[in-house]
């Protein structure tokens, strides 16, 4: 029997019950108290209904043989998550006790009960079942918007990064353009033979390559649109290594073949 929508498996109670005399009874039970009832009498027929897009809440009596049981839990503990589960059995043993817990059944009744015992926890089930439909929807547009305010948030600290390291990256420019410029006023009233001027030289190198890297992070940093160019793999590719060589181990062998 195939469920004829959401809304009607939602009223839609699958009872599990070996003795056919007892399933008559509690089909009538639940029937008058306005559920519509499917009634199993073998665990093989049990199974094919016991699927949430089929019944709203399954009340199940356990007494089959070992295997059937077997089985039967092993479909409970897949759809208990979706599908509230409901054991009512007289025939409660240590075992069974355990794996219906484990499968993570809604209840685990004594048969026997009251009528309006039983009725009361089917329509408890029923609001636990409707309850999560109208929670899942509610729990994952929290979830995105918790995700979409932790991506602001993110996308907001690394901006405010970015300008804090385009103003160190000026100050730290300045530094070097006073160290170039100094560097070539010594060493335009020095000999060019001397190791004065050669150690001179090797501090106006350096900092050329400060000067570089100074450039490539304000690149880096800076919000622009980009623009597309015919540029030279080779000079990109060194041009990254030496952006990255600072942050490369030394235990690290990188070589660039272009």
């Amino acid at each position: 029997m195939a469920a004829d929508g959401k809304n009607s498996v939602l009223n839609r109670l699958l009872l599990l019950e070996s003795d056919p005399a007892h399933l008559n009874i509690l089909t009538t039970i639940f029937r008058d108290a306005g559920f519509d009832v499917i009634g199993c009498s073998s665990s093989r027929e049990g199974l094919e209904h016991l699927d949430p897009d089929k019944v709203g809440v399954a009340l199940i009596e356990i007494h089959f043989s070992n295997m059937a049981e077997s089985i039967l839990f092993e479909k409970i503990n897949k759809v208990s998550s979706e599908l509230p589960v409901i054991i009512n059995t007289g025939h409660a043993t240590k075992e069974s006790a355990i794996a219906a817990i484990n499968g993570g059944v809604f209840a685990y009744l004594e048969k026997d009960q009251e009528p309006n015992r039983l009725i009361d926890w089917v329509r408890q089930a029923f609001r636990a079942r409707l309850e999560s439909r109208q929670v899942t929807p509610r729990l994952h547009s929290r979830l995105e918007r918790d995700k979409k305010e932790a991506e602001l948030r993110q996308s907001q600290k690394m901006e405010a990064i970015g300008t804090l390291a385009s103003g160190i990256a000026h100050d730290f420019n300045n530094i070097l353009h006073s160290i170039l410029g100094f560097s070539r006023l010594v060493m335009a009233d020095m000999p060019p033979a001397t190791r004065k001027y050669k150690n001179l030289e090797q501090i106006v190198k350096a900092s050329k390559r400060g000067t570089e890297l100074v450039r490539q992070l304000l690149t880096f940093s800076r919000p622009s649109e980009s623009e597309k160019s015919i540029v030279r793999l080779q000079e990109v590719a060194e041009e990254t290594f030496n952006l990255l060589r600072g942050f490369i181990p030394s235990t690290a062998d990188i070589q660039i073949d272009v």
